[in-house]
């Protein structure tokens, strides 16, 4: 099966240092987030790239509140079909890969609607500074409160996801599904120069992921106390 995807622009990062930096990359006390778009650029400074437009940027300390709005969300899944999904994607101008329409095919929908709340973390939110297995990214989410989503989460995720910066991609953290290849997969949710997309990303529990990569998972639940 033939997957038509754009091409991913990765920008410098704090395990990719940007080589137009005047200065070596530092590691930071707290989050920073560029003067234009208010996207975080976690510990590293000198002439960082905003990981929203791929600019080299200003920074400024983080404020409270800076990007809220896109690391939680609430949706509402259930009561739908594989039919309407694809309806609603294709009047939303919303491009879907064809493993994605593989996995859309092959997804388990809730009958009854119901509301979740959502949280988008990365790697190194979770406390993993170097590649990591999916497995692994598994094991400390669930152990810090967050929950493995169900894959319509994934869809309605993507079609909810309107304000999503350019460039930007977030993983699903849902029980992989095997393609029609019976390959494992996980959806990724993508903002490309083309448009908003509904992508795929290998699933098995041995795919190494980088620490800066995000994750979408069921929101964090705190320990009562």
């Amino acid at each position: 099966m033939n997957q038509e995807s754009p091409k991913r622009i990765i920008y410098p990062s704090p395990e990719m240092p940007n080589p137009l930096a005047k200065e070596s990359p530092k590691e930071v006390s707290e989050p920073f987030v560029s003067d234009c778009h208010g996207a975080r650029i976690q510990g590293w400074t000198g002439s960082p790239r905003c990981e929203a437009c791929g600019k080299i940027c200003k920074i400024a300390p983080e404020k409270k509140g800076v990007g809220s709005k896109i690391l939680y969300m609430k949706l509402t899944i259930g009561g739908q079909n594989k039919e309407k999904y694809f309806t609603k994607l294709k009047k939303a101008d919303i491009k879907v890969s064809d493993w994605s329409k593989d996995l859309i095919n092959k997804t388990e929908f809730q009958k009854k609607k119901k509301t979740i709340e959502i949280e988008i973390v990365s790697g190194k939110d979770l406390g993993f500074t170097d590649w990591t297995t999916r497995e692994k990214i598994y094991e400390k989410a669930q152990e810090l409160g967050y929950g493995i989503l169900p894959a319509e989460a994934g869809i309605a995720f993507r079609l909810e996801y309107k304000d999503q910066p350019l460039y930007e991609w977030v993983a699903v953290g849902m029980e992989p599904i095997a393609d029609s290849d019976g390959v494992l997969r996980v959806f990724n949710v993508e903002l490309h120069d083309d448009g908003r997309w509904l992508l795929s990303d290998f699933g098995h529990p041995d795919r190494m992921w980088r620490p800066d990569y995000r994750w979408v998972f069921a929101r964090r639940k705190y320990p009562k106390t």
